[in-house]
């Protein structure tokens, strides 16, 4: 299940995990038409998908509504990606209540309600993924309710490792860099791209690629067989990367070119893996992070990616 997914980031998401055969929810708030053209988009491609309403910073629609409703069309879930936000952008001294009230509900206690649901309901060894945003880690003039409001989100996805780790479930955070959607003013444009060594800013199918990677079964590095999929249920997607540790890592790539970063770096890889493999290998096996894709600089509007 992807919330938010009707547009932007979010539906750049669902679209990619339905390309590799996930059955996909496709949650939205008030956006029924784009929702339905991004299940359509799935399921003329041969995918399956449906278009899921519910208000994820209303306690009394996370639960009933989009929960329940994903699980009685999908089966049990194995991947949920808490995506959803808005974003109101001027000057703290020109914020109002309202302005705060609307921010943290859906970016914070939205978050929290979609990661508290999906740690309770999400199957073993299955995988949580939040989006959060570079930005976090930058000054940036405007946008203080929308950074504060993620800054949150990094912090329970900490918490909610240690509680679902145990049962093999991994959570991420991605934190994007300035994208390509509705949420990135004209205003910011021009100095985002500025930002960028690639002159321009990412694309929702470039977060969405990093998002895929860490939906993937091998992720965890567990040895777990890819379960057969099955039309009506979401698992966990065939290996795309080599095998990991399941210490804490880190992955650093800009925004811009996320997908060619993460090519590359599959690439070295599985070389890696291959040199492992053979007869004269002795020792364990080698974290591939240490043959990754150098960390790109703070200032090129990175997307992290944490692993716990």
């Amino acid at each position: 299940m992807v919330t938010g997914a009707s547009r932007g980031i979010g539906r750049a998401i669902a679209q990619g995990l339905a390309a590799r055969g996930a059955a996909v929810a496709v949650n939205y708030r008030s956006g029924k038409e784009a929702a339905d053209q991004v299940v359509q988009t799935i399921t003329s491609a041969g995918g399956h998908a449906v278009a899921v309403p519910g208000d994820i910073s209303d306690p009394n629609s996370i639960h009933p509504r989009i929960f329940d409703t994903a699980e009685s069309d999908l089966g049990p879930l194995d991947i949920v990606v808490s995506n959803a936000a808005i974003a109101i952008n001027k000057p703290l001294s020109d914020y109002t209540l309202d302005d705060y009230r609307a921010t943290f509900d859906t970016n914070t206690r939205g978050a929290f309600l979609v990661l508290q649901q999906a740690a309770a309901r999400v199957r073993d060894n299955g995988r949580i993924i939040a989006v959060s945003t570079g930005g976090t880690r930058l000054l940036l003039a405007g946008t203080t309710l929308y950074l504060g409001s993620k800054g949150a989100v990094d912090q329970f996805v900490r918490g909610v490792a240690m509680d679902a780790g145990p049962r093999g479930i991994t959570i991420n955070t991605v934190s994007p860099g300035f994208t390509n959607t509705d949420l990135l003013t004209d205003d910011f444009r021009a100095t985002a791209a500025d930002m960028s060594p690639f002159g321009r800013v990412g694309e929702p199918e470039e977060v969405a690629a990093v998002v895929t990677f860490l939906a993937s079964r091998r992720i965890l590095g567990d040895g777990a067989e890819h379960r057969h999929r099955r039309r009506r249920h979401v698992t966990p997607l065939d290996p795309v990367g080599p095998r990991r540790s399941k210490s804490l890592t880190v992955v650093e790539t800009d925004a811009a070119t996320a997908g060619a970063a993460f090519t590359a770096w599959l690439g070295r890889s599985r070389r890696t893996e291959r040199r492992q493999a053979a007869p004269a290998a002795t020792g364990s096996r080698t974290d591939v992070r240490r043959s990754g894709t150098a960390p790109a600089p703070w200032g090129a509007s990175p997307a992290h990616a944490h692993h716990c």
